[in-house]
């Protein structure tokens, strides 16, 4: 059995600087959520509360475009620099802060931003409707602090792009404590005519100032199946949107695969996934291990990890427990292209392996008469 450890920091990144506010980094296919903290199952909502996943209905389903009850993020939050608590959310797939619902619904006819009937502070996955049987939008947190994400899911539901039959869609709006970065969330699409939905991704700061998600108003989904798909995040892409200056160089340790036991013979080479956050293509860094016990080691990437793109690693050589006992062993990423990494706190994670003595082992046949 192998665990999988995560970065515990989520920290800013990268393609393309916005009026100094925000920028974009795409995640297709990633095959996780961002920070693997949403592992709930894709379903709509009758599963979920059927299952007591602790999900809260903000919306249930509604043939007409309403904006909901006031909702509130339970953590400190800043949206493009400002403190923001409360939140609408529309059936048609918009989420706004306001401290009262805003008069003008967006509709479910998606447009290029900035769109004169979406309100200022709005992130969006416009076009959605949840107008099906099926069809609600929920809520729910995840994670401890200071890293949690707070998640608005528009779960089973359906656009004019997927054409007639069955279908589905769920996408996903994510804030996120402590780095305020925005995730939207390709989650799970089924057409059984073979369509593609078309929707408007971004974020609307004012009438004025946008910034949409490659595709929009026509954005495609990345996981679309006409036979069904996954009902988990392993066909999952998403979007962040990160508040700030994106630099040239920043990795991030995204997860490393450790056994929680090894033997003394054994050469663990602790697998790790690293993303480049950073605007800058990377063709060499190092992954290094710190046993806690006087034993370190590094290995040198060697390649081209394009900006936004995930990569894998090894140590070679891997570690080998010295003696029976149980270590912390922290590895981390650093040297991108031979400068300092821009954003360290995402860059190491602290696994624990408990080493044994390897035991011989002996065949016994029994013969039974």
């Amino acid at each position: 059995m192998k665990k999988y450890y995560l970065s515990l920091l989520l920290s800013a990144f990268t393609l393309g600087a916005f009026a100094q506010s925000y920028y974009q980094l795409p995640a297709i296919n990633a095959g996780t959520n961002p920070g693997n903290l949403n592992n709930d199952p894709e379903q709509p909502e009758g599963f979920l509360s059927g299952n007591n996943l602790g999900y809260t209905v903000v919306h249930s389903s509604n043939t007409a475009d309403v904006w909901s009850s006031a909702q509130t993020i339970p953590f400190s939050f800043n949206f493009n620099g400002s403190a923001e608590s409360t939140y609408f959310v529309s059936t048609s797939g918009v989420v706004t802060f306001a401290s009262s619902a805003p008069a003008l619904s967006p509709g479910f006819t998606p447009a290029a931003l900035p769109a004169a009937n979406i309100p200022s502070k709005s992130v969006m996955v416009w076009g959605l409707e949840v107008s099906g049987a099926n069809d609600a939008v929920v809520s729910k947190t995840f994670g401890t602090a200071p890293n949690r994400q707070h998640w608005i899911i528009w779960a089973s539901a359906s656009n004019s792009g997927l054409g007639a039959g069955s279908q589905w869609a769920y996408w996903g709006i994510v804030f996120e404590e402590t780095t305020d970065n925005i995730y939207i969330v390709d989650m799970r699409n089924y057409s059984q005519a073979g369509g593609n939905l078309a929707i408007t991704a971004g974020i609307q700061i004012n009438g004025a100032s946008a910034l949409m998600v490659s595709g929009s108003p026509a954005l495609n989904a990345t996981n679309l199946a006409t036979g069904g798909n996954g009902s988990d995040a392993s066909d999952n892409s998403f979007y962040e949107f990160i508040y700030g200056t994106q630099p040239q160089y920043d990795l991030e340790l995204v997860s490393v695969s450790a056994p929680a036991m090894t033997g003394l013979s054994t050469n663990n080479t602790f697998e790790a996934t690293v993303r480049n956050k950073g605007s800058q293509a990377v063709t060499s860094y190092d992954y290094n291990y710190d046993d806690g016990a006087g034993n370190t080691g590094s290995t040198a990437f060697s390649g081209n990890l394009a900006s936004g793109a995930f990569g894998t690693i090894t140590l070679s050589p891997g570690w080998t427990a010295p003696a029976a006992g149980t270590y912390n062993i922290t590895l981390d990423v650093d040297n991108p292209n031979g400068n300092a990494d821009a954003n360290p706190g995402n860059n190491s994670t602290t696994v624990t392996v408990q080493a044994a003595a390897d035991v011989p082992r002996r065949f016994l046949a029994e013969k039974f008469t």
